[in-house]
């Protein structure tokens, strides 16, 4: 298990904009990058009227800690989603 949550995890100060900031849930999952454990959520606001998300991923090994962030409309995720995971998975740990 990895030894973050998202229950210590505070948004980033440029959050302070988004209406709404909250993470969803359900989309909490746990994975393996590179070997190393993951962690990946999702988190949805709303800014200037418009619906966005953002997706979040750390990674945790013994030597370092990665966190991965996009952020885009809400409407995109599903596609993104899969392309990034894709490519995170590329990771290579020292």
């Amino acid at each position: 298990m990895p030894r973050f949550s998202t229950a210590g995890w505070k948004p980033s100060s440029s959050s302070a904009n988004w209406e709404g900031y909250r993470y969803r849930p359900e989309s909490v999952r746990r994975s393996t990058i590179g070997g190393q454990q993951a962690l990946n959520v999702v988190a949805e606001y709303t800014i200037a009227g418009q619906r966005k998300v953002e997706y979040l991923t750390w990674v945790d090994s013994p030597s370092s800690r990665m966190i991965f962030e996009a952020r885009l409309p809400e409407a995109d995720l599903a596609v993104f989603q899969s392309r990034f995971d894709e490519v995170i998975q590329s990771v290579v740990f020292p």
